[in-house]
């Protein structure tokens, strides 16, 4: 069986059709339900599950909120089933374990989540509505290089604030 990249481009096809088929609207409405949806509701789930719950849970039996972070981070990813994207996603998660674990708050990592998701719908809905190729020709952008700046972005902002943290 064919585990290599061809492999992994076939399991993540059938998810990345579903996602477009469910993402494409033609009214500005579609595009805040879409907002609403996978902006707002799916990041509130996905963090309190995989950080205010199994990464809390992870860090009491491992003992290590580090570890703890980068196997909520993997399982993040992984459960994606988005595969092209995993390490990109995996970085995110990590990000988002931190800022959760450096601030003791779940809600910074729910409007990080949040501020990605409908990043990524309003990128796709713009892509779609105007003529795709002149979108990616005056913007330059790929979901995979977005998730990455954001990731990195949000790492900076986050390392900026646990360094302050004591200072208040």
């Amino acid at each position: 069986r064919d585990i290599g990249v061809t492999g992994v481009q076939t399991c993540a096809l059938p998810i990345s059709m579903i996602t477009e088929v469910f993402l494409t609207v033609n009214s500005v409405f579609g595009l805040i339900i879409n907002i609403l949806i996978v902006g707002f509701i799916a990041a509130l789930t996905e963090e309190f599950f995989f950080r205010g719950t199994l990464q809390r849970i992870l860090g009491i039996w491992l003992k290590n909120p580090h570890v703890a972070i980068w196997v909520t981070a993997i399982l993040f990813s992984f459960l994606h089933m988005q595969f092209l994207g995993f390490f990109p996603r995996m970085l995110m998660g990590a990000v988002l374990g931190y800022t959760y674990y450096w601030t003791r708050s779940i809600w910074p990592s729910v409007i990080m989540h949040f501020i990605n998701n409908s990043t990524q719908v309003v990128d796709f809905y713009i892509s779609k509505t105007k003529h795709q190729a002149q979108w990616f020709d005056d913007h330059a952008s790929s979901s995979t290089a977005m998730l990455i700046s954001w990731t990195v972005a949000a790492g900076v902002l986050i390392y900026g604030l646990y360094r302050n943290r004591g200072n208040n």
